[in-house]
């Protein structure tokens, strides 16, 4: 036998050793263990003297008039026994509840979860927001009106699509009573001119701004896309693109979303109408792309899609939604499409 042979019976052999002294340290462990929980919890003969002991009447509860399970007085105690641990929490559930009844106190219990989610009511025409009791803060939504998209005027250009309006997301407004509701117009088509602003939005003295109107196809505006809202003024947002160059997006501030710009009309043999802005998950509306004197299409909204620019000698396509702006119309076409009016959410805890 060689001595790398020897080294490895040696070792295999410490190894069982070891092996059987850890496991004889661990039954004997076990079974100390066991006796003592089993000794712990052995009824005495003699009633428990102090209430940190672990006698099964202190841990489960006494069986006479104030712990028995089918006492209706039980002590309510939250480091007493089970009975009456069970008892403290159905005594804070029914404080909560200003009752003691199960009934109530899930009732109550319904109702502070449903709390959890919030009252909505959406506007999309003006009215009044009536406050509820007890409620003094509300999360709003607002989206300005979206700008129409401006008409054909004698001109080898195509008209520029209308610019989104700006939203106001989930902002906390402080109520102390009942609120108007103002709900921005729809930027109209206007007969050979510039499209029609779309209208500003507000709750109570709170305001999201429309989009700007699209430029027609003659002088000065050429074409020219029509702006977002922004954030003090009307088409204060994404810049609208001058002919042939697409809308710009908003710009994200803190619960403000700036509206986006209107596309470009086309004005030469090669310059096409370019698409609005793609804002809040919708794509910009489209612009004509039939030919080089087609409309440019209308800016989106986050809560809208802008109409399509038209196609040659084919008035703008109305937007859809709320807030986004009307495609604009094509040459020898009079009527861009008509921009989509605001929207207002309201939500609040009860």
């Amino acid at each position: 036998m060689d001595k790398q042979t020897i080294k490895i019976k040696l070792k295999t052999q410490a190894k069982n050793l070891a092996w059987r002294a850890i496991t004889t340290v661990i039954l004997t462990l076990t079974a100390v263990v066991t006796v003592w929980v089993y000794a712990s919890f052995i009824e005495p003969a003699v009633g428990p003297n102090s209430s940190d002991q672990d006698f099964s009447q202190n841990i489960l509860g006494n069986n006479d008039a104030n712990n028995d399970f089918t006492s209706s007085s039980v002590v309510a105690n939250a480091d007493g026994s089970l009975i009456e641990r069970q008892e403290y929490l159905q005594t804070m559930i029914g404080t909560y509840a200003s009752a003691t009844t199960t009934p109530a106190a899930a009732t109550s219990i319904f109702s502070a979860l449903k709390s959890i989610e919030p009252n909505i009511q959406v506007f999309t025409s003006s009215g009044t927001w009536v406050r509820p009791s007890g409620v003094n803060l509300v999360y709003i939504t607002l989206v300005g009106g979206g700008g129409g998209g401006g008409s054909y005027n004698n001109s080898n250009y195509g008209a520029g699509g209308g610019g989104a309006g700006a939203a106001l997301m989930k902002y906390p407004a402080y109520v102390s009573g009942n609120v108007t509701v103002t709900i921005g117009a729809a930027g109209s088509s206007v007969y050979q001119n510039n499209g029609g602003n779309g209208g500003n939005t507000y709750f109570g003295s709170i305001i999201a701004y429309g989009g700007a109107g699209g430029g027609k196809s003659g002088s000065p505006e050429n074409g020219k896309g029509g702006a977002g809202g922004g954030v003090s003024a009307v088409g204060g947002g994404g810049a609208g693109g001058n002919a042939g160059v697409a809308g710009s997006a908003g710009v994200n501030y803190t619960y403000v979303l700036t509206g986006s710009g209107g596309g470009g009309g086309g004005f030469n043999s090669t310059t096409f109408a370019q698409s609005g802005a793609t804002f809040g998950g919708f794509p910009g509306g489209a612009g004509g792309s039939n030919s080089n004197l087609d409309g440019g299409g209308g800016a989106s909204s986050m809560f809208g899609q802008g109409g399509s620019g038209g196609i040659y000698s084919s008035g703008g396509s109305a937007a859809a939604g709320y807030g986004a702006g009307g495609g604009g119309a094509s040459y020898a076409q009079s009527y861009g499409g008509a921009g989509t009016a605001g929207l207002v959410i309201v939500e609040w805890y009860e």
